[in-house]
């Protein structure tokens, strides 16, 4: 019984981050470029801290800059989604070689979702290209899992013997 309920709970983190992404995509294409255009401006004026960004040339920054930060978060979105998922698999699933192939793969079914979705919120669109780029934060989340857990399982085993 205790370890079933350990199992549900572990779906809670992964689950509300689907939740999350979710809420980000359903809103329309006007309010998220102006979200994306707000955090592009933090970040640069936390960047102008460090270098002289002139300000004359500021908006024009913030405009080229804001797609590749939004794709950015994309990657972040899913790679943080991918870590999460493994948190459960390793709970549900027994062989350690399948826990990752399965976070990925369910990573990938809802990056493909989510672009569905957007194709019925108002002045978004489902794009394959931005499937591709999820995926590459999943990627990236999947060969920095790779170089954590595997040393780390290596120290373990040696350990215990």
């Amino acid at each position: 019984m205790k370890k079933t309920i350990i199992r549900i709970l572990s779906l809670i983190p992964p689950l509300s981050w689907m939740a999350f992404i979710y809420s980000m995509s359903d809103k329309p294409a006007v309010i998220s470029t102006n979200e994306s255009i707000t955090v592009t401006e933090m970040l640069l004026n936390m960047v102008s801290g460090f270098i002289y960004v002139d300000p004359a040339k500021k908006a024009y920054i913030i405009t080229a800059m804001e797609p590749h930060i939004r794709k950015i978060a994309h990657m972040t979105e899913f790679g943080i989604l991918f870590l999460l998922l493994l948190i459960p698999a390793s709970l549900f699933i027994k062989k350690m070689s399948v826990r990752p192939v399965t976070a990925f793969a369910i990573s990938f079914l809802y990056g493909v979702s989510d672009e569905i979705h957007q194709l019925f919120v108002p002045g978004r669109a489902g794009m394959v290209r931005d499937v591709l780029i999820d995926m590459l934060g999943v990627v990236m989340a999947l060969i920095l899992y790779l170089v954590i857990a595997i040393p780390v399982r290596k120290r373990i085993r040696r350990k215990i013997r």
